[in-house]
């Protein structure tokens, strides 16, 4: 039962990566800057880091680190739609913390 349990989740977790991947394409494809001047950079940088990001993980296969990493994209995702930020949030601050 164990395993099925897994498999199921890895299916969802599947599922929920490939949902992300088109709503951040679509997010990126649909950008605009809060600088009218900074829109066509802001979605070419949206559309790279996502290729990138989903290309560096493609190989990931431990559920517990796919879901961190669901996780962090739907971090992002609300960052870029609720406040407008495109790039990722700086190291430097506490992660619990607004900036």
């Amino acid at each position: 039962e164990r395993n099925g349990s897994i498999l199921m989740n890895t299916v969802s977790q599947r599922t929920r990566v490939i949902q992300l991947y088109r709503q951040i394409l679509k997010l990126g494809k649909n950008w605009k800057a809060k600088e009218e001047a900074n829109t066509v950079v802001e979605r070419q940088q949206i559309l790279a880091e996502a290729r990138e990001t989903f290309r560096e993980h493609k190989q990931e296969s431990d559920p517990i680190t796919i879901g961190k990493l669901i996780y962090r994209a739907e971090q992002r995702v609300v960052q870029a739609e609720h406040y407008g930020i495109p790039h990722a949030r700086p190291e430097y601050l506490p992660p619990d913390t607004a900036f």
